[in-house]
């Protein structure tokens, strides 16, 4: 029964008369919203896909590091990494080609993945 009431109420209130520029000014301000919220959305995307990445860059190093590769400048000595208290002794050699194989797969799957997106996004 309140509803109704107020229902009323409102179809008998005259409508208020909106300032000069109220419908320009409002637009604008959704644009920017909607800007805004694209910028985000792509800088987030960016985020992701540098972390994943950098991620998968530093599995990589792990995983050449305990193969016993070392990497070498030329006349420089080589850069030989310690980590103080961790035992990374989880790979070998043996498993460094499967490990090398599923890394660049991922790899390429990221690569396609933002490269799809990107296409996507183009065409909306």
């Amino acid at each position: 029964m309140d509803r109704d009431m107020m229902r009323e109420l409102f179809r008998r209130m005259d409508d208020a008369p909106l300032p000069p520029g109220f419908n320009e000014k409002m637009m604008r301000m959704i644009r920017r919203e909607a800007s805004l919220k694209e910028k985000r959305s792509r800088l987030l995307s960016v985020l992701g896909y540098v972390s994943g990445c950098v991620a998968m860059a530093a599995v990589c190093a792990v995983i050449l590091y305990k193969s016993g590769y070392r990497f070498v400048m030329p006349d420089f000595e080589p850069i030989v990494w310690s980590f103080p208290k961790v035992d990374l002794d989880i790979f070998n050699t043996q498993s460094f080609g499967l490990s090398l194989y599923i890394g660049s797969l991922a790899f390429l799957l990221l690569v396609a993945d933002a490269t799809i997106r990107h296409f996507i996004g183009k065409n909306k």
